[in-house]
Order: C-alpha cells, then structure tokens, then sequence
C-alpha cells in the first residue's frame, strides 16, 4: 500500500502495516549531517516528515538518540593527486637509469618536486591512507 497523505496513513490504524511506516517514519526524527569544521558528526531533531503525516514526537516517545558514525576526512582527492604524481615519476624513471643520457636536468628537477609532493600529501593524510 502506499501512503502519500495523513489520511492514507489513518486508513491503517492498527494494523501491521502502520506499525511498519511508524518504524519508518523513527528514521527520519534526526538529520545526521558531517561538520567538516568541528570534524564530527551532528545530529539535528528533525520533525519535518512526520509532521507530514500529523505526528509529532510524542507519538514515537522513548526517542534515542542516534549512534553517530566515525568521523573520516575525505582524503579522496589527495589520493587522486598521489596517484597522478606517482604515474608522473613512474612515467619518467627511464631518466635515472645509469645508462641513460643525463641531458634532461628539467625532468630530473620535476621529479624532486613530485617526490616532495607527495612527501607533503602523505604526511597531511597521516594513517588514513
């Protein structure tokens, strides 16, 4: 059944369905949101659905307030820019051979500037990696 409206929702009373969108509906008391500043997660009251339907927070009492994950930094990009940097060096190291000509002091000093890069990004991400 689909329940769009207050009056969809009175229309199961006491029945095992409506139990079921009130179980639903418990999810939806708390916005859980990430706080990049504080580097938490916050849980915020939120009555907006329910309000919707005609409840109100009394009618989901004892509420509990929500176990809030693990804050991670999202190191997503620094990871791409590892990547990219460490392809970079890759894609060069045919200049540090031994035997190779060493009249490329351009590539060799771009290759000190991508290892300290990466040095840097590393030690910012700490042991999230």
């Amino acid at each position: 059944m689909i329940i769009n409206t207050q009056e969809d929702l009175n229309a199961i009373i006491d029945t095992p369905e409506y139990n079921q969108f009130l179980a639903g509906l418990r999810g939806s008391l708390f916005n859980i949101t990430k706080d990049e500043v504080n580097k938490t997660w916050v849980a915020e009251e939120s009555n907006q659905l329910i309000e919707q339907y005609g409840l109100t927070r009394e009618d989901f009492e004892p509420i509990e307030q929500p176990e809030l994950p693990v804050y991670k930094e999202d190191h997503s990009e620094a990871l791409q820019e590892l990547a990219e940097l460490k392809q970079k060096l890759s894609d060069t190291d045919y200049v540090t051979l031994s035997d190779y000509d060493k009249s490329k002091p351009e590539i060799l000093a771009q290759r000190k500037e991508w290892r300290d890069q990466i040095r840097v990004l590393e030690e910012s991400m700490g042991d999230t990696q």
